[in-house]
C-alpha cells in the first residue's frame, strides 16, 4: 500500500539512514521489533545493546490516488551502562502519480526528552534521533518485485 517513511523509531540499524523497510497496507499495522548490537574497537561501547521498538500505523486511502498514515511509535535500547527511550508520533501523505511512480511526504514528532544527545564518544550517532523530522520521497517502481526510493528530509536538532 505505502512505505512507512518516519516509523522507524529507535534502531541503530537504520541510523543515519532511515530506512522505509516496514511497508503498511490498509487499516491498522503494528511493528514489533527487537536487536542485539556489539561494537569492537576503542571508544565503543561496552558489553552487548539491547533494544525493543513498536510501532503502530492506520493508514487509509482518500481516493483512488491520495492516502494517508498516522500512528506512534516506542523504542527502548540499553547498552554499555547508556538507556535510551523514546516515543513519538509520525505521519505520511502518499500520492501515486502512475502504477510506476508515487511522491510522499512525511513528519515525526519525538516527546521524549534528548538524555545523551551526542555525546557517545566514537559513536556520536547512536543514541541520538532528532526531535523532528520533515521529508519527501519519490518511489520509481522496476517491475512487481523492485523499485527505487529517493528521499531529502530535514531533522530539528
Amino acid at each position: 500500500f505505502m512505505p512507512a517513511a518516519g516509523f522507524d523509531a529507535l534502531s541503530p540499524g537504520l541510523y543515519g539512514g532511515y530506512g522505509p523497510s516496514w511497508r503498511l497496507h490498509e487499516g491498522f499495522n503494528a511493528q514489533f521489533g527487537m536487536s542485539l548490537s556489539a561494537a569492537f574497537g576503542h571508544g565503543a561501547p561496552r558489553g552487548v545493546g539491547f533494544g525493543q521498538h513498536a510501532a503502530f500505523a492506520y493508514a487509509l486511502p482518500a481516493g483512488k490516488r491520495l492516502s494517508f498514515a498516522a500512528g506512534v511509535y516506542a523504542a527502548n535500547m540499553d547498552w554499555g551502562g547508556l538507556r535510551r527511550t523514546e516515543g513519538g508520533v509520525a505521519g505520511i501523505i502518499g500520492y501515486r502519480l502512475s502504477d510506476a511512480v508515487s511522491l510522499y511526504a512525511y513528519a515525526t514528532k519525538r516527546f521524549t526528552p534528548d538524555e545523551y544527545g551526542r555525546r557517545c564518544g566514537m559513536f556520536p550517532v547512536f543514541l541520538y534521533e532528532p526531535k523532528e523530522r520533515i521529508g519527501a520521497m519519490a518511489e520509481f517502481k522496476l517491475g512487481k518485485s523492485a523499485m527505487i526510493q529517493v528521499s531529502v528530509e530535514r531533522d530539528g536538532y
